[in-house]
């Protein structure tokens, strides 16, 4: 699997970030022979719709989950569904939406839209529950609950490792051709191999062992509760977000602080942690100073860009 961090930015879009929103993607068989790439959002928050298309074709995207309702987290489907419908290049068709609640709901309190609309010529809308699971090409999506102010919840996904040689470096994506100067939807290109420039953060190992199925696990907003500690159980990557601050927020059942998501990475016994959702006025080195006390294997906080090969 591959994970790009499309936004990572905490409640809101940030100066260098939209908010959260993740790429994973697989390869796997495909219906019409051969194999191919299957795309899976987590989440799509503000501003993530423009960042998204630099690195992916929108007819490419197989399906969209949502961890819950928040605007910061899926405010951008409005963008999603404009696209899909009015591109001058065709619709795309409907893509599947996984949410907790109702994202039909959801949808036309964001957009401001005629209540009548179904959108159906552009999603297709599934509520899910704690215990759910469903498929996206040869990625298997595990439901969990999570612990924040609304109905949210986790995804485990089971996946193939990524069969790319790489070296132990993040990679930054490539990005899609500026759509302004192309007379049709680009072609999507090949994925490079580049390390980020000198000072960037870097992984301490390659997390990608070709053959063997991977577990990635993401929190969505939550805080530290057993349901998420099942859902992290021995996952190579852990994305789990770190809005709280220790000593800074008090107040508990809404976010995780960099301690108590170092804490679930240790119960969870994951490989590697992720740290995600910080908010703008949140000092990455802070997150990672407390994560330092619960948890000593690999750890960074993403940044929107970011390719981490599973």
């Amino acid at each position: 699997m591959r994970l790009t961090i499309i936004g990572c930015s905490g409640s809101m879009s940030g100066p260098k970030s939209p908010a959260s929103s993740y790429l994973v993607q697989a390869e796997g068989e495909s219906p019409e022979g051969g194999t191919r790439t299957y795309s899976l959002l987590l989440d799509i928050g503000p501003g993530a719709m423009g960042h998204l298309l630099r690195y992916l074709d929108p007819a490419a995207l197989d399906a969209i989950a949502i961890s819950h309702l928040h605007a910061d987290h899926c405010a951008d489907l409005v963008g999603m569904q404009v696209y899909r419908k009015w591109n001058p290049y065709g619709a795309l068709g409907p893509v599947p939406v996984y949410s907790p609640e109702d994202g039909h709901k959801r949808m036309l309190q964001l957009s401001g839209d005629d209540p009548e609309d179904t959108y159906e010529g552009e999603y297709e809308f599934h509520r899910i529950r704690a215990g759910d699971s469903f498929t996206v090409g040869p990625m298997h999506v595990e439901v969990f609950a999570a612990l924040h102010t609304v109905e949210a919840v986790a995804f485990r996904i089971t996946g193939p490792a990524e069969a790319s040689k790489i070296p132990p470096a993040i990679t930054r994506a490539p990005m899609l051709a500026d759509f302004s100067t192309t007379t049709s939807l680009p072609a999507i290109r090949p994925a490079s191999t580049t390390a980020l420039p000198a000072g960037a953060p870097q992984p301490r190992e390659t997390l990608a062992q070709p053959g063997r199925q991977m577990v990635l696990t993401y929190t969505g907003d939550t805080d530290l509760c057993e349901s998420q500690i099942a859902a992290a159980k021995d996952a190579d990557f852990l994305l789990a977000e770190a809005a709280y601050q220790d000593g800074r927020e008090k107040v508990r059942g809404v976010h995780m602080t960099g301690g108590r998501a170092g804490k679930l990475a240790r119960m969870a016994g994951v490989k590697r942690l992720g740290l995600t959702h910080l908010q703008p006025w949140t000092q990455p080195a802070e997150i990672l100073r407390e994560v330092r006390g619960e948890y000593a294997g690999p750890a960074s906080c993403v940044a929107a860009g970011e390719v981490y090969r599973i």
